[in-house]
């Protein structure tokens, strides 16, 4: 396992210092041996730990970082995940219209590369923006998609997120 995966690992479990760290660790021995791919993955988590830290500055920092290092085309996991990450960031700064933006770029290259699980999350950050935006008919409807896609590709905590958002739109999931 790699110091990235664990660094994601540490993210999901909620233990963002250690994140943070091992991150940075790794971040510093991808530009060590030139690897940019490994680079825009540790910028992309780095970002992910500084927002739950409560640091959304410092997260769209990196965030933005991974966005200029990386390309569509070779790196578009990482890029994509780097576009859902700054629509969170832009939307807890209140920079709605441009969230939205981003997370519509992240969805793009989703649905393009196939990737389903970034797609959900894609989703889930655009029913976060309609719901700050008070729209919770298209909240719903795209926490809704979300956990269609987190159910189907069995990703739990996306799964429990999207359940969170449409408790958040006061509307009942569908089976």
């Amino acid at each position: 396992m790699t110091l990235i995966n664990w660094a994601d690992l540490h993210h999901d479990a909620g233990r963002y210092d250690q994140a943070l760290a091992t991150a940075t660790a790794a971040l510093a021995l991808a530009r060590d041996s030139d690897d940019v791919g490994n680079q825009v993955a540790a910028l992309g988590i780095l970002g992910a730990a500084q927002q739950g830290l409560g640091d959304s500055s410092a997260g769209i920092v990196h965030y933005l970082e991974a966005i200029a290092l990386s390309s569509t085309r070779v790196h578009g996991m990482h890029h994509a995940r780097a576009h859902v990450g700054l629509a969170g960031g832009l939307l807890s700064l209140g920079q709605r219209q441009e969230a939205c933006r981003h997370a519509r770029q992240a969805l793009k290259i989703s649905r393009l590369a196939g990737y389903r699980l970034l797609e959900g999350d894609a989703l889930a950050a655009l029913a976060e923006i309609h719901l700050a935006g008070e729209d919770l008919d298209e909240a719903a409807r795209l926490a809704q998609e979300a956990l269609a896609i987190h159910r189907k590709t069995g990703y739990r905590l996306g799964a429990t997120q999207a359940l969170a958002l449409l408790d958040q739109a006061a509307v009942p999931a569908h089976p």
